[in-house]
């Protein structure tokens, strides 16, 4: 039933291409889809008369979301043990919520005008690498399309920001062999 599995994975390369390339929408895809033939071939289209309508790749995403696509990518990629916070975040409820779901908190302490404990040397290791995460997001918003999602509902927000992370790690991966 639906579309043919090589078709769903071309769709969904498409996607990620999109996400690659910072396109801010679909159009701009089928229109270096119609226009290079080695984008076509990278995405998986071996002929022009196989990119499909742009009425396909919506309804392609809305089955994307629907069958959890971006939650299973997020749950693939933040099984975590941590919460690292910065000191606006330094509340009772948070390090609580936080040992509920069976997290250890880390967060920087905000003095509120006394004197301030530092973090213990293991977590101010974790927390050093939380610069690293903050640059992921900067570099995932400026070139991998998390700043121009126009899509609605959480499920394809979630998709879209899911395939801009795959397109940052293919293309840290990229620079890690160059």
């Amino acid at each position: 039933m639906g579309r043919k599995p090589a078709e769903r994975r071309a769709l969904a390369r498409t996607f990620v291409a999109k996400a690659v390339y910072n396109f801010p929408h679909t159009r701009a895809s089928l229109e270096a889809l119609r226009g290079s033939p080695m984008f076509r071939r990278i995405c998986g289209f071996t002929s022009l008369s196989e990119v499909p309508s742009e009425s396909t790749f919506s309804r392609a995403l809305a089955a994307f979301a629907q069958q959890g696509l971006g939650e299973m990518v997020h749950q693939a990629l933040v099984d975590y043990l941590y919460d690292v916070m910065d000191a606006a975040y330094d509340a009772g409820l948070i390090y609580q919520m936080s040992r509920t779901l069976g997290h250890v908190p880390i967060i920087d302490k905000n003095s509120r005008g006394h004197e301030v404990i530092p973090l213990a040397p293991h977590e101010a290791a974790r927390y050093r690498e939380r610069t690293v995460v903050e640059r992921g997001y900067s570099r995932l918003k400026e070139n991998f399309g998390a700043d121009n999602l126009m899509v609605r509902g959480a499920q394809k927000v979630l998709l879209h920001l899911m395939f801009g992370v795959i397109a940052l790690f293919a293309d840290q991966l990229l620079k890690l062999i160059a």
